[in-house]
């Protein structure tokens, strides 16, 4: 009992903190009961994967639907996937106990669970996937100390609480409360010292989700009727007050670059309102693209994705994964990356445009910011894939914490949801939900003359912070 019941009850905890389920002040105490377990030595690994493996295998379990359900490989190599990718990410989380148990100093301790998790973001391209900075996504209270410190932050103050709880129930110091203490403090003056909005720009914009069948998109016989179902929306969203239609990733399923009389169509509505979607895009060397089209005046711009999913839209090791490959592509060609990212400009408004899991990624928003400061984030994204589950709202989650760190307006636009507008407060203003058919407008106000002090300077205070506390500890070694 000793050996399952805490572990486990960690996970349930973690669980339930974690987008979806939503009890997100969990997280503060989901770490205890595990590290309790961990102050017997024995069977280390086993306690470990135990938490690690149940809490991934329960959040991630969407994978089996996107390999399974929609990549039609049987039911057993949709769990098997789901399982290597849970035992993959409980890598990290070893490492974290294992080095956690090598040190006395929580706060050594918390910076290195935080090290861990980037490391996790940029090892083999990164999966930022379930950090423990996205868990209270949907909090006022952390509104302000996102745009401050970032997701990371946030990271670093769940498992210090975790840590420093610990600490005290297990040796009865309350001298171990100080971090928690400082904490409390930090969110309280990060919620005090508000910073002002003075919107001075404005966008109408419509969103359209088609919602059609992710099992039908790329069937020939329904071609005609996706390409028709697509357009009649838009003809219904060029009679609205908006300036911007919206439509979500590889809307058509098709080349639109071969298909005259939909290229046509679209270039001549953008003479009215501009247009962005997605769609795939091939060049002169018959290299394809994952790209978002931007639609004005006439003429069309593209950007290409450049943080491409592995397995999903190219196979890495090919040696090794070349019949992987071929059993759910055939010989369908890797997509290949963009190299530049760029911002659109839509009745003066300067618009970054992501597709899909790029949004998971902060530094590409933060590079942006440097080049020229975007007025809006679009996020394009079909997120048909993760069928009824939680990774739907694990990939709004990373949304809404994307809007809070940068104090910019979030437009997600998906295929069949969850499609919305979220402010730069994180507030979903207007959405639409799982699998329905809608277009919705919305008046997106914009303070463009405000920047986070997370989007001038990301991380840096992380660097500072380890420094002062590594110092900190050699200097208390020697004394």
């Amino acid at each position: 009992m000793k050996l399952i019941f805490l572990p486990l009850l960690s996970a349930i905890l973690l669980t339930l903190s974690s987008p979806g389920l939503d009890l997100w002040w969990l997280s503060f105490i989901s770490f205890i009961p595990v590290l309790f377990s961990l102050k017997d030595k024995k069977y280390f690994f086993t306690k470990t994967l135990i938490f690690s493996t149940t809490y991934y295998f329960f959040n991630l379990f969407w994978i089996n639907s996107s390999v399974s359900h929609f990549g039609g490989a049987p039911l057993i190599i949709g769990v098997l996937a789901v399982f290597g990718l849970s035992l993959y990410m409980s890598i990290y989380l070893l490492l974290f106990f294992y080095l956690n148990l090598k040190t006395d100093k929580i706060v050594i301790s918390a910076l290195v669970f935080v090290v861990i998790e980037i490391l996790r973001s940029k090892i083999f391209t990164g999966f930022p996937w379930l950090n423990l900075g996205l868990i209270p996504y949907n909090s006022q209270i952390f509104t302000n100390f996102y745009s401050i410190f970032g997701e990371y932050g946030v990271s670093l103050i769940i498992i210090l609480v975790n840590l420093s709880l610990y600490k005290v129930l297990s040796q009865k110091n309350t001298k171990q409360l100080i971090p928690t203490g400082i904490v409390i403090l930090l969110l309280i003056t990060s919620n005090v010292i508000k910073p002002e909005i003075k919107y001075n720009k404005s966008l109408n914009i419509s969103i359209i989700q088609p919602a059609y069948k992710q099992e039908e998109k790329w069937l020939p016989e329904k071609r005609e009727e996706i390409k028709n179902l697509v357009i009649s929306m838009i003809e219904i969203a060029s009679k609205s007050k908006s300036d911007l239609i919206l439509l979500p990733e590889s809307v058509f399923p098709f080349f639109i670059q071969a298909d005259n009389l939909t290229f046509s169509y679209i270039t001549e509505s953008s003479l009215k309102k501009d247009l962005l979607l997605g769609n795939i895009r091939y060049d002169q060397k018959l290299n394809y693209y994952n790209s978002a089209f931007f639609f004005s005046k006439g003429s069309y711009q593209y950007y290409d994705k450049m943080h491409l999913v592995p397995f999903g839209e190219y196979f890495p090791l090919k040696i090794i994964t070349a019949p992987i490959s071929r059993y759910f592509f055939g010989d369908a060609k890797d997509f290949s990356r963009g190299k530049v990212h760029k911002v659109f400009n839509s009745n003066n408004i300067n618009i970054l445009p992501l597709i899909c899991y790029e949004s998971a990624f902060y530094d590409i928003i933060f590079n942006a910011f440097k080049d020229k400061s975007p007025d809006m984030l679009v996020i394009l994204s079909n997120d048909s894939w993760f069928g009824d589950t939680l990774g739907r709202v694990q990939h709004l989650a990373i949304d809404i914490v994307r809007a809070k760190e940068f104090m910019r307006p979030v437009i997600r636009v998906t295929q069949s949801g969850i499609s919305a507008y979220i402010n730069e407060k994180g507030e979903i203003i207007n959405k639409i939900g799982n699998n329905k058919q809608d277009i919705i407008e919305a008046n997106v106000n914009i303070d463009s003359n405000k920047r986070s002090l997370f989007s001038k300077y990301g991380y840096l205070w992380l660097g500072i912070f380890a420094l002062i506390s590594l110092i900190f500890s050699v200097k208390r070694e020697r004394y």
